[in-house]
């Protein structure tokens, strides 16, 4: 029997960084588990519906763990306190090992986050540890530019404290891996071990996901573009807002485009807003 892996999943952009990787295991007959972590719908998913038919792929709904309301990594949403007290008492190192040992995952995949953050993939990344399995964290968000202080964040803490944020605490991951050599020096000049990142590229741009990706979004979500066929078709990815853009200007780019009468505009939001 081949290896099993599973993916702890966030938010959307965990499963649009992650999916590629899902889908090779898929192709090449290894068994891939994944579950969400918060209330972000696995289901709703087009690329998770597609990997359903897949009988090596399987879904972890883990239906009583409470889960963060929130929509991203920055704004996690709240948890009730009954509810974490229900999580950390239930749901803890020995629960993690048991689920571990008894699905038979053989590496635990992590997306954006530190290994020993609050929550379930704590005890998971514990559990995992302990029993002697590989943690590979794969993170989505990484940022095109060559400067660092690319939002306010990273600016109001390099303006507070004169330092870059400290990612010495992802060195406890077996290996964390980064698209190119830029992120990965950005990583080594933040704390981590050059030993433990590695710069792989980014599956989101491999040829066969590409197409595969086109097919489950052309099914689904462009009919309308299909009627408009002879129209010029034009897609605007929002940028993140505090990424030091300027709003005002992109929304006037934005009903510039509109005012045309010969363009299908079609808009794609930041996960994060």
């Amino acid at each position: 029997m081949k290896a099993k892996f599973l993916f702890l999943i966030n938010y959307y952009n965990d499963v649009d960084h992650t999916a590629p990787l899902i889908l090779e295991f898929l192709e090449r007959g290894y068994n891939v588990g994944v579950t969400c972590l918060t209330q972000f719908n696995l289901h709703k998913d087009i690329r998770i519906r597609n990997f359903t038919k897949f009988k090596n792929f399987s879904i972890h709904p883990l239906r009583h763990l409470p889960r963060n309301t929130g929509l991203s990594n920055k704004n996690t949403g709240n948890i009730s306190l009954f509810g974490k007290i229900w999580r950390e008492t239930f749901f803890n190192v020995i629960w993690a090992a048991l689920f571990l040992k008894r699905w038979g995952f053989k590496a635990i995949i992590f997306t954006w986050g530190r290994p020993m953050a609050k929550g379930l993939q704590r005890r998971v990344f514990q559990a995992a540890t302990h029993l002697g399995l590989p943690t590979i964290c794969i993170p989505h968000g990484q940022n095109i530019y060559i400067n660092y202080d690319v939002n306010t964040d990273i600016c109001d803490i390099h303006r507070s404290s004169g330092r870059w944020p400290d990612f010495s605490d992802r060195n406890h991951f077996t290996q964390y891996i980064v698209q190119t050599e830029r992120h990965r020096q950005q990583h080594i000049d933040w704390g981590m071990d050059p030993e433990k990142v590695s710069a792989w590229g980014s599956l989101r741009f491999d040829p066969n996901w590409v197409h595969k990706n086109l097919d489950y979004y052309t099914q689904e979500l462009f009919p309308m573009m299909r009627e408009n066929s002879n129209l010029l078709r034009i897609v605007f990815f929002l940028p993140h807002w505090r990424y030091n853009v300027d709003a005002d200007n992109t929304l006037n780019l934005l009903k510039a485009i509109l005012a045309r009468r010969d363009g299908y505009l079609i808009i794609k939001g930041h996960t994060r807003g």
